[in-house]
C-alpha cells in the first residue's frame, strides 16, 4: 500500500496593499503561515496580471480568516514563497480573521503539550 503525503494548508496572517513598482498596478502582498511546520510563506497578488483572479475572493475580503489548500511554494534565497500562480483552494474561511487564528495557536499549543509529554515520558 502507498502512502500519500498530507498536504500542508496555510492560514493567511496578513494582507497589505500597494502599488507595484514594476507595473504601476494595485498589488496585494499576503503573508501566510503553514499549519504543519509553522513557517512564513509570502506572495505578492499582482492585478497586472491574470492570475490576481485565482485570488479575487481572498484579496476582496482582507479581515477574513482564510485557511487555503494546493498552494506551490518554493524557497528563494531565504524566504519561503508562494507562486502567484497557484490556485488556491479554501478549505475554512470566517467573517473574523482572529477566530482562525485563535483556533490555529490552540491547536498548536495542544500539539506543544503532547510533544512535551511524550518527552518528558521517555525519561521517567
Amino acid at each position: 500500500m502507498k502512502y500519500q503525503p498530507i498536504e500542508q494548508t496555510y492560514v493567511v496572517l496578513t494582507q497589505e496593499k500597494g502599488l507595484s513598482k514594476i507595473t504601476g498596478q494595485p498589488y496585494t502582498k499576503i503573508i501566510l503561515v503553514g499549519t504543519r511546520d509553522r513557517d512564513e510563506y509570502t506572495t505578492y497578488i499582482d492585478t497586472a496580471n491574470h492570475n490576481h483572479e485565482n485570488w479575487h475572493h481572498i484579496t476582496h475580503n482582507p479581515t477574513h480568516g482564510f485557511v487555503l489548500t494546493k498552494l506551490r511554494v518554493k524557497k528563494h534565497k531565504d524566504r519561503l514563497l508562494v507562486d502567484a500562480d497557484s490556485k488556491p483552494i479554501i478549505a475554512a474561511e470566517h467573517e473574523l480573521q482572529s477566530y482562525i487564528l485563535d483556533h490555529l495557536r490552540e491547536v498548536w499549543a495542544e500539539q506543544d503539550a503532547k510533544k512535551a509529554n511524550k518527552f518528558r515520558d521517555l525519561f521517567e
